[in-house]
């Protein structure tokens, strides 16, 4: 990697509660990151960190302008220099902070300024949003540097001076749980969502690696922290009374210190603990990893203090998990992204003591549980909150900063929360694409299904109205491209990827009021299509079109006269890992009692141009000669009141199927249920792609489509079955013929899988769209080089 120098300015350094700052200036190091550190105030303990104490003997420490009349000089004069060299800048400073921060600390200010100017960094970097990004974003305001800081938990639910002000101006600013982000962009709804990235505090995971205790009658329980109201010690040493109440025999240790240190050696007198609980005091990191050794369980009983203030996520239970121990915590701010209860810890509600020591107990209880609860701990640690990935992570955000790299932000917008296929390739892109170069954020009208799947996978998701034109309601439509437009200005959006024809006016015009290109994913035919004047005139100003298939694109040519060099097309992919042959069934075959019958699948949205009619029609022929057969119909209508849904249904009823077939409504486990079909059947009426036939054929599914639009782009050959859209009889001869020959069905299913992999991979499509948008890209860092 190419080296990058940066500033990190801290409002005090090292403290021995804070030693992710120290590990993760050391990774950035090994990186190959040139740090220096600036500090305002030395460390207030004699115990510390023997990395943290080697760190320091580099820090640059601001002097205090109290302690002689030569140190009150030399910070003065330091303010004289910014004063003299852009005097109103430092004016507005001056009355804007000055009494605010505390006269001592603004002063310290611009001596640090001196000195970070001497170092001459490419990116200024804080840990906590309080005095020393406010020293961040003050020094990035006079030597032109970029900024950003970490927020943490203090600092945000409690403390917020300034903070809008450092959200606005800083570069980015780094959350350490999806819970900060969420906080953050919540209270401060005009900071750009895109602009707060979530970077977890990582721990070494070579140094703090499980280790076999020494075997033990009695259970030894860790704890520790500062001794503040937010680590909830008093409900620890209640549930510890609990447990003596039980019979249970266990030794409890807590290290750390603090304001409440007393308060709590008196609670566990009053109880008669004192034989339970030993206060270890302030440790340093190798007194940490011997508790660590010796201990079985560790519990961290967080809560919500008084005045808001809450932990983001302890940096001592990930050391913890990372050790492979089990873990008991609260299910408070950001917790639940590191323990999964029951699965890698165990979770239970702050401040209550029963929960809590019926947690303990049951850990206590099974040595076996703790075991595999410790291993999966580590599991998540090392892939998730692992120090040096998480640090390569922040060296990319700094690059990026300093222009080295280049983020390209795309804003996918969606005309609806629901799931159908649009929506599935519109997953499956955004999950993949590689974020170092483009940052994808969802748009979409409300919440709904999308909405979670979106989120899951950790990108941020927007919402405003996404309304169609109409010549009846003009002023809507208006209104919301005014808005949009505003959205787009706001989250520095460079590219606008409508996902469906339905918002592709709405798309385009806001995108070119805010300047920047748009392209809009063509996933229908043109008797889908329509062809409003507004629409055709959007379409023939897209930067691109992309067509899912090449029936898609020679319906934009040949019927609309869209010009073909505006025209891209791009297959759909799969993921041939998770439509697997080796998927099974069996749970959907439980869920709905089916047995022995062969089963016989139509999956998509429930529409008039997918064919159910046609399915259903067919069906009724097919059980008058074969009894041990079941029809499954899954998906819903995503875009309408569900009369047509209704009308499929009453129409199976009166063909008579209804012991013969089974209505699922959306269903997001498609692999799944695939695995427990015999045949698959597509009975498009148009199909612009399908979707269906390629995950089926992933899964050595036999196919049955008919041979209009894209299918005949898939299925040929020996790889599926073609039939006449509508011709019921061939449809029933297919079936029939694959319900009597498994030895063809097989076949069918091998060699399907075989085209899929060759030519319908999801990593085709996501490496065919990210050369689409590198293009884009070039076009971009050219005209911004111009300027």
């Amino acid at each position: 990697m190419e080296k990058i120098k940066i500033a990190y300015i801290l409002h005090q350094f090292p403290v021995l509660s804070e030693t992710f700052v120290a590990d993760e200036i050391l990774a950035l190091k090994k990186i190959g990151a040139e740090v220096s550190v600036f500090s305002f105030a030395k460390p207030p303990h004699d115990v510390m960190h023997k990395e943290s104490l080697d760190l320091a003997k580099g820090v640059f420490y601001a002097l205090d302008p109290k302690s002689s009349t030569g140190v009150l000089t030399a910070v003065l004069l330091s303010n004289l220099q910014f004063f003299l060299s852009s005097p109103f800048r430092y004016c507005i400073t001056f009355f804007k902070y000055f009494f605010k921060i505390g006269k001592k600390e603004f002063l310290q200010i611009f001596y640090i300024c001196r000195l970070i100017k001497k170092e001459k960094p490419e990116h200024l970097h804080a840990h906590f949003a309080g005095l020393g990004a406010t020293a961040a974003m003050i020094v990035s305001g006079f030597l032109k540097v970029p900024f950003s800081f970490t927020a943490h938990a203090h600092d945000i639910f409690v403390e917020d001076d300034f903070l809008e002000d450092k959200l606005r101006k800083a570069k980015y600013v780094v959350a350490i749980s999806e819970y900060n982000k969420e906080y953050l962009f919540k209270k401060y709804p005009r900071i750009p969502a895109s602009k707060i990235k979530v970077i977890h505090c990582g721990v070494d995971v070579d140094l703090f690696r499980p280790e076999t205790a020494a075997s033990s009658e009695t259970t030894v329980l860790l704890s520790g922290g500062r001794f503040v109201e937010k680590k909830g010690f008093t409900y620890l040493i209640k549930s510890c009374k609990l447990l003596i109440e039980k019979g249970i025999r266990f030794r409890c240790d807590i290290f750390g210190d603090g304001p409440l240190k007393e308060e709590l050696l008196g609670e566990a007198r009053e109880l008669g603990l004192e034989d339970m609980i030993r206060f270890v005091g302030p440790v340093d990191r190798n007194t940490v990893l011997k508790l660590l050794s010796g201990s079985d369980i560790f519990i961290s009983p967080c809560i919500v203090a008084h005045d808001g203030d809450r932990d983001g996520i302890p940096v001592t239970i990930m050391e913890a998990m990372s050790a492979g121990k089990a873990v008991v915590s609260t299910d408070i701010s950001g917790m639940p992204e590191l323990i999964n209860t029951g699965e890698n810890g165990i979770l239970v509600p702050q401040k209550d003591t029963n929960k809590l020591s019926q947690a303990i107990s049951k850990l206590i209880e099974d040595r076996s549980l703790r075991r595999q609860i410790g291993i999966r701990a580590r599991d998540k640690i090392e892939k998730e909150f692992n120090l040096t990935k998480n640090a390569g992570a922040l060296f990319d955000l700094f690059s990026e900063a300093d222009g080295r790299g280049g983020q390209f932000n795309i804003l996918y917008i969606n005309g609806t929360a629901q799931i159908g296929g649009a929506e599935v390739s519109l997953i499956n892109l955004i999950k993949r694409v590689d974020r170092k170069h483009f940052l994808p954020i969802v748009l979409v009208p409300g919440d709904g299904p999308l909405v979670k799947k979106v989120k899951d996978i950790k990108i941020d998701v927007l919402f405003s109205k996404t309304p169609e034109f109409s010549k009846r309601k003009p002023f809507s439509f208006v209104k919301a491209v005014l808005v949009l437009t505003g959205i787009i200005r706001k989250n520095k959006i460079s590219l606008v990827h409508s996902n469906s024809i339905y918002v592709s006016e709405l798309s385009y015009y806001a995108a070119a009021l805010a300047g920047v290109p748009c392209v809009c994913h063509i996933r229908d035919l043109v008797p889908i299509l329509g062809g409003s004047k507004t629409r055709m005139r959007a379409f023939r100003r897209m930067a691109k079109l992309i067509a899912i298939s090449e029936a898609v694109k020679k319906d934009l040519t040949e019927k609309l006269n869209i010009p073909e060099d505006g025209i891209v097309r791009i297959y759909n992919g799969v993921d041939i890992d998770e439509f697997s042959p080796g998927v099974s069934g069996e749970d959907f075959k439980k869920e709905f009692k089916l047995h022995s019958e062969k089963l016989i699948g139509i999956i998509g949205r429930i529409s008039m141009e997918k064919g159910h009619e046609f399915f259903l029609r067919t069906a009724s022929e097919v059980v008058k000669d074969h009894k041990n057969v079941a029809f499954v119909v899954v998906g819903s209508e995503v875009l309408g009141s569900g009369e047509f849904k209704d009308a499929t249904v009453k129409l199976s009823e009166e063909l008579g199927l209804q012991n013969k077939i089974i209505f699922t409504g959306f269903r997001d486990d498609i692999p799944q249920i695939i695995a427990a079909l015999d045949i698959v059947v597509v009975p498009s009426v148009a199909e612009p792609f399908g979707r269906v036939i390629i995950e089926a054929m992933a899964m050595e599914k036999p196919v049955i489509a008919t041979s209009s639009g894209a299918s005949t782009e898939i299925v040929s050959g020996d790889c599926g079955i073609l039939v006449e859209p509508g011709n019921v009889e061939q449809l029933k001869e297919a079936i029939i013929a694959l319900l009597k020959d498994q030895v063809l069905a097989n076949k069918i299913g091998k060699r399907g899988r075989e085209i899929v992999s060759k030519r319908f991979t999801i990593d085709r499509h996501v490496a065919a769209m990210e050369n689409l948008y590198e293009g884009f890209l070039e076009k971009l860092n050219r005209a911004e080089g111009k300027k």
